[in-house]
């Protein structure tokens, strides 16, 4: 009988086809918008599939037309599968469903023969290491920038707490003051008004001889002229009110100090009999001395002096 020689080699194992979503997969063709193969399959190393596409078919065979009956072959998707895996009898593909990103190798083994290939999917771009990165620098800078934004509304409020305790405490020092300077003006006006009451009554008084009376009320009309405490007067008043009477006489450079004296006792809410006592003159005078302040104001007929004073600002 005639001997048949055994082949020289192993018989090797092609892959031959591939499909992706129950689609056959040509080369060029592009399916989710990636091509697959840019040659045939069994020229290709690498396959590269999108996350879309990672449910697929491969198909292979080995070249051997002999103990077709034992046609079986072993498989082993590398980075899925644990063990080798045996395929039917005559079944010449293997399908993989959902595979995550990542990098696998595929493994088909006939006899002592075995096969290759590598299969990268790629991930979607919101599980690439660079959107992480970009998406970790992001968070990265938006958690620095709510800690400056915590920061400075922080540094905010703690400045206008103490702007607004610095306020408090310079309106404070102001009513104080002006509790002062208000009990100053009435002290000087009370004092006035007994002097001139005691005055009136030397005047009236026949008992004291006419040369006496007339010293004393001499005496008592210094005092009441005396300059001394309008001195006084205007260093507390500036104290109070800062730069209010150098603020009005640079505006308005035609007032007297008779004048700027009335502003400052009008800006303190005094009344004209307070007022009238203060400078020593009569209640009719005080009008006076307030119709002349008005028209060197330049300020209208119907524009109340009083407000104007009180709520006067330097015009620079």
């Amino acid at each position: 009988s005639e001997h048949v020689k055994e082949p020289s080699s192993l018989p090797s194992v092609l892959f031959t086809d591939l499909e992706v979503s129950n689609k056959n997969i040509n080369v060029g063709q592009s399916e989710n918008g990636t091509v697959i193969l840019d040659s045939p399959i069994e020229m290709d190393t690498i396959l590269h599939l999108s996350y879309k596409n990672n449910s697929f078919s491969i198909a292979f065979s080995a070249v051997d037309y002999t103990n077709l009956h034992e046609n079986v072959y072993s498989y082993m998707m590398e980075g899925f599968d644990d063990t080798w895996k045996t395929t039917k009898v005559d079944q010449h593909n293997v399908s993989y469903t959902n595979l995550d990103p990542g990098e696998y190798v595929f493994r088909v083994r006939y006899r002592e023969n075995e096969s290759s290939k590598r299969i990268v999917i790629s991930p979607p771009f919101w599980q690439t290491t660079l959107f992480k990165l970009s998406l970790t620098l992001l968070s990265l800078a938006l958690l620095i920038s709510g800690i400056l934004f915590l920061i400075r509304r922080r540094e905010a409020n703690y400045k206008r707490l103490m702007l607004r305790m610095e306020k408090e405490k310079l309106e404070t020092s102001i009513e104080a003051k002006n509790s002062k300077l208000m009990f100053f003006a009435v002290q000087m006006a009370h004092k006035n008004e007994i002097l001139t009451n005691i005055k009136e009554e030397l005047k009236d008084n026949s008992d004291v001889s006419a040369n006496k009376t007339g010293k004393l009320i001499n005496k008592l009309d210094r005092e009441l002229k005396n300059g001394d405490y309008w001195e006084d007067f205007n260093i507390y008043f500036n104290r109070v009110d800062q730069d209010f009477v150098h603020s009005i006489q640079k505006d308005y450079p035609a007032l007297t100090s008779n004048d700027i004296r009335m502003c400052s006792l009008i800006r303190m809410n005094l009344s004209n009999k307070e007022i009238a006592s203060l400078c020593n003159i009569s209640s009719r005078g005080v009008e006076q001395s307030k119709y002349r302040l008005k028209k060197r104001l330049e300020l209208v007929k119907d524009e109340d002096l009083s407000r104007f004073i009180s709520q006067y600002k330097s015009q620079e």
